[in-house]
């Protein structure tokens, strides 16, 4: 973290992990104080996958698979407390808002194209983080009694059988867990500088194998032990939360290799005290940038145009392809998303996933100040409509003159139409009739001469589709 002096603690790996990757030892950083206030400012797009800054649920022990909002590879939140001490009513609305800010900054650092695919929903809608609420088992003492890596071992093996058990993370198989958990530790800062802890997978590798994929990784954010996180708590989650992604990898141009990088102003880069990571050693590259700056440059772990090249100029993991980022407007906010995979005969078969269109959620009582929002009328039945931006790889398949195939099962019967858009205008157009409960396959494919008039027009191209009766 730049413009700070910053500690660093590195040990060895105290607590079980899963047999199939390997994990680096735990990071404990120290974030600024002001960092946070740097973030909300920087947070500049309008899009969000939660839209309120506020929480609004029930609190829960286990995981709320009956309001779930989001599959697959996701971050679960969780707030945890020592006997005696749950303050999770006070907690609630600052880790919502820590979530909203993170969720945005990775809008921001991507030109408003992913975010991060947190676990939402909750009983007042999918625009809520589901907070798990979990009571750990030993006395804040003896958490605070321990220095930083053996703290944060102790609290990764505590919570391993109280935040497994759902469907998404089997308690009987935590190698197969497919979500990282992003842990608010009520009270357990114990005063060392170090704000936040976690893990990292040391894996490289340019591909959707790579080992940060995998899931079953902890990020902890340590409370004060006043009912508040008041150390830049927001930055310190973003921080620990890209360690979990796969931040920084030592074959990295800037890395430290220690897990950070060199060349400032970035959320990931300060003098760590790895082998390039002395005082002596810090660059200025991106001068006035936020604290909360995601790779400085694009070159190190995080590049939404391109791949990111090691230091000897061979492709390299980059952030922007993780499992645990998603479509800016399909990421657990009643969105959809188009996912893709090869098929035979040189096509591209994309499914349409149409997240969960819950009732809107009720308006928690206001001050005499506040005016309540109006909500928000939930789309009728009989029609579905979306946009999303064509991902990288489905507008490379339709460039070289292959087929998209957009599959879709309604509940309803109708016309499914997708549309190929160029701005505002449709330039290529699939229609097919839909029966309710049965798959239903449209076909796009684009001539030769608009595959040449529509390259130098990649960044405007989106798909929308539409069932209507």
């Amino acid at each position: 973290m730049a413009r700070a002096a910053l500690l660093s603690v590195l040990a060895l790996l105290l607590f079980a992990a899963p047999a199939s990757a390997t994990l680096a030892p735990p990071h404990g950083d120290a974030i600024p104080p002001g960092a946070d206030a740097v973030l909300a400012d920087a947070a500049g797009p309008v899009m969000t996958s939660l839209a309120s800054g506020s929480w609004c649920g029930d609190e829960t022990p286990a995981d709320d698979v009956v309001h779930q909002a989001t599959l697959g590879n996701a971050i679960k939140v969780v707030y945890a407390y020592t006997p005696g001490a749950n303050h999770f009513d006070a907690y609630t609305d600052v880790i919502q808002s820590d979530i909203k800010a993170v969720a945005d900054a990775m809008l921001d650092a991507s030109n408003g194209e992913k975010t991060v695919r947190f676990d939402v929903g909750t009983s007042c809608g999918p625009t809520y983080v589901d907070i798990q609420s979990v009571p750990l088992p030993r006395s804040r003492a003896t958490y605070r009694a321990m220095d930083a890596s053996t703290r944060f071992g102790a609290v990764a093996d505590d919570l391993d059988s109280l935040v497994a058990g759902s469907p998404s993370c089997p308690v009987v198989s935590w190698d197969q867990c497919s979500r990282d958990f992003l842990v608010y530790a009520d009270g357990l800062y114990a005063g060392d500088g170090v704000t936040g802890t976690a893990t990292r997978r040391p894996d490289a590798t340019a591909s959707p194998a790579n080992d940060s994929n995998d899931g079953a990784q902890f990020a902890i954010v340590w409370g004060n032990a006043t009912p508040q996180f008041g150390i830049s708590s927001a930055t310190t989650a973003e921080h620990e939360m890209l360690h979990n992604l796969g931040a920084v990898q030592n074959v990295a141009p800037h890395s430290t290799r220690a897990g950070h990088c060199f060349d400032q102003v970035d959320v990931m880069c300060y003098p760590d005290g790895g082998p390039l990571g002395l005082q002596a050693s810090m660059i200025t590259n991106c001068p006035g940038a936020p604290d909360s700056t995601i790779d400085c440059g694009h070159d190190d772990y995080f590049n939404p145009d391109g791949p990111v090249l090691s230091a000897s100029s061979s492709p390299m993991w980059n952030i922007y392809d993780s499992a645990f980022l998603c479509p800016a407007d399909g990421c657990g906010s009643g969105g959809t998303t188009i996912s893709s995979a090869p098929t035979g005969g040189g096509a591209t078969t994309a499914t349409v996933t149409p997240a969960p269109r819950p009732a809107a959620p009720p308006v928690r009582p206001a001050t005499p100040t506040t005016t309540p929002a109006t909500p928000v009328k939930p789309p009728a039945a009989e029609s579905l409509t979306g946009t999303v931006k064509v991902s990288r790889s489905q507008l490379r398949s339709l460039l070289a003159g292959r087929a998209l195939r957009i599959t879709y099962r309604p509940n309803q019967s109708g016309a499914f139409t997708v549309r190929l858009m160029l701005g505002h205008r449709a330039v290529a157009t699939a229609s097919v009739r839909a029966k309710a409960g049965r798959r239903v396959t449209a076909t796009l494919h684009l001539s030769a001469e608009l595959r040449r008039r529509l390259r130098s027009q990649q960044s405007r191209l989106k798909l929308t589709f539409a069932l209507r009766r």
